[in-house]
């Protein structure tokens, strides 16, 4: 056997056994918060045929609650999996805690939005298998999001490296990750018509939960929907 084969397999079954251990919560977590039942809610994507193989699910739904005993974050779920030439990305969502943003602006100009506003709503985290290491992706800017619009490459599954192709894209591979999941949540996270309306806050853009009576629309037509993430 190709010892390098055989030294990667002990390494997977070292780390993957981590994952059927209770987790020890980190400094800073005081009790892991709840996170989605993937091992369940697989069956109901298994219907619509997509799966990710049910023992593959049940690793990652045990992966999920190791990231949330290591870091305060809470609402974490599994995002989606991206595939690369050299390695693949699972992709975890959540809002972490304490995490506090200082006024910055692209090289354009733009002011960044701060962790919890629009395209920083959220925090993601990567692992490129249900037991590896989890990393925090950093927050994305306007005009990585911009500058991503117009590349077409493949992910080669590290973090660091560069991002060729033009314009040229400012950051690595890990800001370029980030810049894509923020496109591919604003164009597939749907809400039904009038479940979300406009916020109060006049100064900035966003939206609220509607508390009021609505008619619920026709869940089977295309135009009852409408992208909630943005």
């Amino acid at each position: 056997a190709d010892p390098d084969v055989a030294a990667a397999q002990a390494a997977w079954a070292a780390s993957t056994e981590k994952l059927f251990k209770a987790p020890e919560p980190a400094e800073g977590v005081d009790e892991p918060a709840p996170v989605q039942d993937l091992a369940d809610e697989a069956n109901y994507l298994e219907w619509a045929g997509v799966s990710l193989g049910r023992e593959e699910a049940f690793r990652l739904s045990l992966a999920l609650k190791h990231l949330a005993a290591s870091v305060p974050v809470s609402g974490l779920r599994f995002w989606g999996k991206i595939l690369g030439t050299g390695g693949d990305y699972i992709v975890a969502e959540g809002v972490l805690a304490g995490e506090e943003g200082e006024e910055a602006r692209d090289s354009n100009g733009v002011l960044l939005e701060n962790p919890g506003e629009g395209a920083n709503k959220f925090t993601y985290f990567v692992c490129s298998y249900a037991g590896g290491e989890w990393t925090k992706l950093p927050n994305v800017s306007p005009e990585q999001i911009v500058v991503a619009r117009s590349i077409r490459r493949f992910f080669t599954g590290n973090l660091d490296a560069a991002v060729g192709g033009h314009p040229p894209f400012p950051g690595t591979e890990r800001h370029y990750l980030r810049a894509q999941i923020a496109r591919i949540s604003a164009a597939t996270v749907l809400a039904p018509s009038g479940y979300y309306v406009a916020g109060e806050d006049e100064e900035q853009f966003n939206i609220a939960v509607n508390e009021e009576e609505y008619e619920v629309p026709a869940l089977n037509e295309a135009g009852s929907w409408v992208h909630s993430n943005l």
